[in-house]
């Protein structure tokens, strides 16, 4: 007999003062005294946090971990450079190595703690590339990244886990699937490898 799971999502306020029996999210302002439980099958419903897992409780008391250095308990900014000739904001413009990594510079000046590599355009009515065409325009820029500013931290944005594997390799930290994992059924290994 397999178990029903519940899945608890505080809901997070910060517009009114905070009761005695609410609790504050990871050392932030905002504040939960409510879950909304989901269970598969049923409708999500409201709870007070006294009914929750002392254990769920916990787990969003505690600070977040840094991930890559990043302390995720502030908003980080993601710089995104599209080097494809067809991507909706900016295809074409990064396509010579060069201008990519001045515009990776650009970004990284004004603020991004994160740079997101993309390969493969994913707006609607876009051509899906083979890995090869992908690899041969993320890699070489990730490596150039890496080789002069190794400081930088690097997001490949792909849904192939040949092409993460590769980036990751390549020295990226992060791997950015928009499909969620559900587009290549190696990507979950690769996310787990690398983790």
């Amino acid at each position: 007999m397999q178990t029903v799971k519940n899945y608890f999502k505080p809901l997070l306020k910060r517009d009114v003062t905070k009761p005695k029996s609410g609790y504050y999210f990871s050392g932030t302002k905002l504040w939960f005294n409510q879950f909304e439980v989901f269970r598969r099958g049923s409708e999500p419903r409201v709870v007070d946090a006294c009914k929750a897992p002392k254990a769920t409780i916990q787990a969003l008391l505690d600070k977040r971990p840094t991930i890559c250095g990043l302390d995720l308990n502030q908003p980080q900014i993601m710089g995104i450079i599209n080097v494809t000739p067809d991507s909706f904001s900016d295809g074409g413009k990064f396509l010579k190595l060069n201008d990519a990594v001045s515009h990776c510079m650009r970004l990284v000046k004004d603020g991004a703690n994160i740079l997101d590599i993309g390969g493969e355009s994913t707006r609607p009515d876009s051509l899906t590339i083979d890995d090869k065409t992908e690899c041969s325009r993320v890699l070489p820029l990730i490596k150039r990244l890496n080789e002069t500013n190794p400081d930088i931290l690097l997001s490949v944005d792909t849904r192939k886990a040949y092409v993460a594997k590769a980036s990751l390799t390549a020295g990226a930290q992060f791997f950015n699937d928009v499909s969620a994992l559900r587009y290549d059924p190696g990507s979950l290994d690769v996310a787990r490898d690398y983790a």
